[in-house]
């Protein structure tokens, strides 16, 4: 039997003003199985959820005091890595 091949969504999260966006929670969730793993931005903002299964997934980015940003259909596949570089924007959705 074969083992699984995961693939993992990475990037970097800044605000309006380009500084980086620190302790934000990133939450990678399967829309086909209701799965998710999340992760935390670190100390550059940046991120990365591991460990996923091939699939399509809505991404999720929350941080007290900003809005929470969501991408929709984001397609996984299997040993691939998805680059979202997020920017938040003082009141504007933003939601792919």
């Amino acid at each position: 039997m074969m083992e699984a091949q995961t693939a993992s969504i990475t990037g970097t999260l800044t605000d309006a003003i380009g500084a980086v966006v620190q302790a934000a929670k990133v939450t990678a969730r399967n829309t086909q199985t209701n799965t998710s793993r999340s992760t935390q931005t670190g100390d550059t903002g940046v991120y990365r959820v591991t460990n996923l299964l091939p699939g399509v997934y809505e991404v999720l980015f929350e941080k007290q005091s900003f809005q929470t940003l969501r991408f929709s259909n984001v397609n996984v596949r299997r040993v691939n890595r998805i680059r979202i570089e997020v920017s938040y924007e003082h009141g504007r959705s933003n939601q792919l």
